[in-house]
């Protein structure tokens, strides 16, 4: 059997001696807990979509954790797969790659493509009846955290203010507006379960470059097969006395069991 590679996500033409092309739609700006399809082209030689396959598609990331997905066919060549990534690190953006392959007339074909997640997070937190405006971004190493009793998770984030105030401000998209870091916080961080049945609130230390810390090592009683918690950044400005609470920043994190 045959096996054809390849990274491109543009579209290309395919060769008589290659039978078949496969591309892979850009996902797009993408952050890290959200859901997007992964939508993949299957054409002939002739450019003529080829449908009826049963392809498998996989997502390999940075840590080298692999998911196969489900594939669904949408007739004249299309195929898509929902994925959900959850793994981000300390880092703005972690690089994942995906993997399509079909048998055809006796052939493997086969393509990967790598593509970006960011760190995802609050970017129009309103203060001071729209005076100031925060953001926050998080990530936690590993992305995808398990309880084993003993390997802590590192909770990071980044908190930003705005530089302009008041009516200087970008109200429908305040990320637009520069910002700055907020070093020298007495921040903490609050872990809850989705249940509400736990509640941990854990000191954040200042590591560097605007972002903040904690460490947290989840138990296999508390967490069991598995279990949903949401993880909050909290802290007072001193520069205008605003605080930034649970209500405004609380991000989804699953924990897996051991």
């Amino acid at each position: 059997m045959a096996a054809t590679t390849g990274s491109d996500l543009s579209h290309s033409e395919p060769s008589a001696s290659r039978g078949l092309a496969i591309t892979m739609e850009s996902p797009g700006h993408w952050h890290v807990t959200r859901s997007k399809h992964l939508l993949f082209h299957v054409t002939d030689a002739a450019g003529n979509g080829v449908g009826g396959l049963k392809p498998r598609v996989s997502v390999r990331t940075l840590s080298g954790d692999v998911e196969q997905l489900t594939v669904t066919d949408g007739g004249g060549g299309t195929y898509a797969a929902r994925y959900t990534a959850w793994e981000i690190g300390s880092g703005y953006a972690t690089s994942y790659s995906a993997v399509f392959s079909a048998e055809h007339e006796g052939r493997t074909y086969l393509d990967a493509w790598p593509f970006e997640v960011v760190r995802d997070g609050r970017e129009d937190i309103f203060k001071g009846d729209g005076r100031y405006s925060y953001q926050v971004r998080y990530g936690w190493v590993p992305g995808r955290p398990v309880a084993d009793g003993q390997r802590p998770v590192t909770f990071c984030f980044e908190p930003r203010r705005a530089l302009k105030e008041g009516d200087a401000l970008d109200h429908k998209q305040p990320w637009r507006t520069p910002s700055e870091h907020l070093p020298g916080l007495a921040a903490t961080v609050v872990i809850t379960s989705a249940d509400g049945a736990i509640h941990d609130e854990l000191p954040a230390i200042y590591s560097g470059l605007g972002v903040y810390t904690a460490e947290h090592v989840f138990s296999p009683d508390e967490v069991g097969a598995g279990r949903e918690y949401v993880v909050s950044f909290v802290f007072t400005d001193p520069y205008n006395e605003e605080n930034i609470g649970v209500e405004d920043n609380a991000y989804p994190l699953q924990v897996l069991g051991a």
